[in-house]
């Protein structure tokens, strides 16, 4: 039999050139995993990331025609079931016996409303691993789908949801994703993140996360923190080299390290086994992970750029978001890059609960006080599995509409478009250009410039199209009120 495996694009994505520019596509992990456990099934498989290739569905359901697929399956985020909606109709018209199976957040958090609205006739709920490996085992052999705990299904108009799948104890007991599986040359670079190599592939240490941000869903899909053996961590790491000659790796976990400990441990062993000298690699830190001893020992492993969720630059809004660290402590963190000379990004989020413009304001400031690289002002978005979407649920009945904004990545200050959230007593328009603000002040600054183009963070291409957003950016915002 042969399946499928699609990443949909966006609506954003489709819609828009400079969004496609400005946000790097992102090897798709889960689906890598997941094609590779069809693989061992017998299945013929091929992924196809219709965000990186620009594929419209016309032209993605031809293709899907074209290698005869019995299986087709979509990984479900808010933000492309657009998407999805319209690539499920168009196959059931030119495809009508084909299964099709949908996963991921959306998916898991909505099954019933979007197998009865998508005509799909299977959603993969949670970790997906065994659960398709189950289903497609059922399906090759036309046996029941009764059995197959973490799934619900459609049969005519009535739907099953199935008991739900314990999470995976044992991580290392899945194969390495299978990236020959899918097309390489869209994930050379990661421009958005000053990073410029051949074959950029994730590498996943841990599943979960040990706090509960406001403004996160991931333990609404994982809900169980589990880690890996770092000695089988750079295994995969030393077989992306070998194999695919990978040469820049990224952390796709919610923090990587953990602690200085598991810092230590990691970073020992890439360098005892010389990977140090041979692959870079970049991860999100949490400012309170460590001191001075940890970002020295990730230096020594040749670590290229550390992400930071800084969120706010007041104390009373990090508290109320319950992310757990300080401001002192997000100073600290710069400051051990700094003296490292490792590059650095701030990931900041505006509008809040609770915010107000004076905040918002010294979130933008706090910012500048950091020598930081690279600096990204998001707005507050309330994602579907949060605790900030259900805490305001009511207000967003026509979730339809609004889905394709669910998404930090939308620029609100491109588009000025319709906000999902904003806090009381603030206004859309006052947060487009705060963000607006953000960026244009953070970037439009003699040192930042100077240190850009010394540091070399982003190419020279890049820099002329950066430098051509922030001034539209600046045009937008003339002749407007003042802040």
């Amino acid at each position: 039999m042969k399946a499928v495996l699609i990443n949909p694009m966006s609506y954003i994505a489709r819609k828009s050139r400079t969004y496609t520019r400005s946000v790097t596509p992102v090897p798709p992990l889960g689906l890598a995993y997941l094609a590779t456990v069809m693989k061992e099934e017998g299945y013929e498989i091929f992924v196809e990331d219709q965000y990186a290739s620009g594929l419209s569905n016309e032209e993605l359901v031809r293709k899907i025609k074209e290698y005869d697929a019995d299986i087709a399956g979509f990984s479900c985020l808010t933000t492309a079931m657009t998407t999805v909606e319209d690539a499920i109709q168009r196959l059931r018209e030119e495809l009508p016996d084909i299964k099709i199976v949908l996963g991921n957040i959306h998916a898991t958090l909505y099954p019933e409303e979007v197998l009865r609205k998508t005509g799909a006739d299977i959603v993969v709920r949670g970790e997906g691993e065994e659960t398709l490996r189950e289903t497609a085992r059922a399906l090759s052999e036309s046996g029941s789908l009764a059995p197959v705990r973490g799934i619900s299904y459609r049969t005519g108009e009535k739907i099953t949801h199935n008991p739900d799948r314990p999470l995976i104890e044992q991580l290392d007991k899945l194969s390495f994703p299978d990236w020959s599986l899918m097309d390489l040359k869209y994930y050379k670079n990661y421009p958005s993140l000053g990073i410029y190599d051949s074959h950029v592939l994730p590498v996943q240490a841990s599943r979960g996360c040990l706090y509960n941000c406001y403004y996160c869903s991931q333990d609404r899909f994982y809900k169980k923190t589990r880690y890996r053996k770092l000695s089988r961590v750079v295994d995969e790491i030393e077989y992306l080299y070998e194999t695919f000659g990978v040469r820049c790796i990224g952390f796709d976990d919610a923090y990587f390290p953990f602690s200085e400990e598991t810092a230590a441990e990691f970073c020992d062993e890439m360098i005892r086994r010389g990977l140090h000298e041979k692959v870079k690699w970049f991860t999100e830190l949490r400012v309170d992970t460590g001191g001075f001893r940890l970002y020295k020992k990730m230096k020594e492993a040749n670590v290229c750029l550390i992400m930071f969720g800084m969120e706010s630059g007041n104390q009373k809004v990090l508290d109320s978001i319950y992310k757990g660290t300080t401001l002192q402590q997000a100073r600290e963190a710069t400051r051990f890059c700094n003296i490292l000379r490792i590059k650095s990004m701030g990931l900041f989020m505006l509008g809040v609960p609770g915010e107000t413009r004076e905040t918002c304001l010294e979130t933008i400031n706090f910012a500048k006080s950091l020598k930081l690289d690279i600096c990204k002002f998001n707005l507050a978005v309330p994602y579907p599995g949060s605790k900030f979407f259900s805490d305001f649920a009511q207000s967003f009945e026509q979730i339809d509409s609004l889905k394709d904004k669910f998404s930090s990545w939308y620029d609100w200050s491109v588009y000025d478009a319709e906000i999902v959230y904003t806090p009381e007593g603030m206004n859309r328009r006052e947060l487009v250009r705060l963000q607006r603000k953000g960026m244009i002040s953070f970037y439009l600054r003699p040192g930042v410039i100077i240190r850009t183009i010394l540091r070399r963070t982003f190419s020279a291409v890049d820099i002329f199209y950066g430098g051509l957003l922030l001034l539209k950016q600046a045009v937008l915002s003339s002749g407007k009120s003042r802040l």
